[in-house]
């Protein structure tokens, strides 16, 4: 059972990390920054799989989407505050 929220925990994490990073990879060499974050994460994730097994990697992987996309969305909603206060 701790394996699970291990992996819950690292996957959170690890989403809103990428998606922290990543809000700066599309404008300068987008194609070696996305290479090396899907390799941290294929990293990440063999060490996951080969510690606590496929299911705590399955748990990972989709609290770590959840994560990413919600810190997207975040994203994108102070962005539409931001131009919406400065047209005012």
């Amino acid at each position: 059972m701790i394996t699970v929220w291990g992996g819950v925990g690292i996957g959170l994490v690890w989403g809103w990390l990428l998606a922290l990073v990543s809000r700066g990879v599309w404008q300068e060499r987008p194609f070696r920054h996305v290479a090396y974050l899907f390799l941290a994460t294929l990293i990440l994730s063999l060490q996951i799989f080969l510690f606590t097994g496929i299911n705590t990697l399955s748990i990972f992987l989709f609290s770590s989407l959840l994560a990413f996309l919600i810190h997207l969305s975040w994203q994108s909603q102070i962005r539409q505050q931001r131009t919406k206060h400065r047209r005012q």
